[in-house]
């Protein structure tokens, strides 16, 4: 049978935390998780699968992201977050992820085709090149560091269209 996001979720903890902890415990880290990641409006909704349809794409990957907080983890690792979503659910996902980094959680995920306003909701960037590091520091001076080795982004260019082009 299906579960509901909030039994995925408190089904994922009990599975992956200690014994010791208590369900009236886990059910309060559920609460929080989902309050955090935007879920709790849908916590009685089905996840779905198959040929059952459930919450949609964005919830999907922030429920996902919701399984690995839940985990107790002090740092989240994800690749190619925004892939597969639309430009609305990229930035929810993004913004989400922002909101858990400021609550104390390391965070450090790839992403590849984003807009400027994912772009400036990351602390810091790395930008890669034939897998070496051309450059790790804030958005806001991206750009910047390029043109004093020559390279001026287009005007027409976003900064992350520029970025791919470097």
């Amino acid at each position: 049978s299906l579960l509901t996001v909030q039994e995925a979720l408190f089904y994922s903890a009990r599975l992956r935390l200690p014994n010791h902890v208590s369900n009236e415990l886990i059910n309060i880290r559920v609460k929080i998780v989902m309050k955090l990641l935007g879920l709790l409006h849908i916590k009685d909704s089905l996840v779905g699968g198959g040929m059952i349809k459930g919450i949609s794409g964005g919830q999907m990957r922030r429920l996902s992201l919701g399984v690995e907080l839940i985990a107790g983890h002090s740092i989240l690792l994800g690749d190619l977050v925004t892939n597969g979503l639309d430009n609305v659910s990229a930035l929810n996902v993004i913004k989400t992820l922002r909101n858990v980094a400021e609550a104390g959680l390391g965070v450090m995920v790839t992403v590849v085709q984003s807009s400027e306003a994912i772009l400036n909701l990351f602390h810091r960037i790395i930008v890669l090149s034939k897998g070496t590091i051309v450059y790790y520091g804030p958005p806001n001076q991206v750009v910047d560091y390029f043109a004093s080795f020559g390279f001026s982004k287009p005007n027409k260019k976003t900064i992350p269209q520029f970025l791919e082009e470097i």
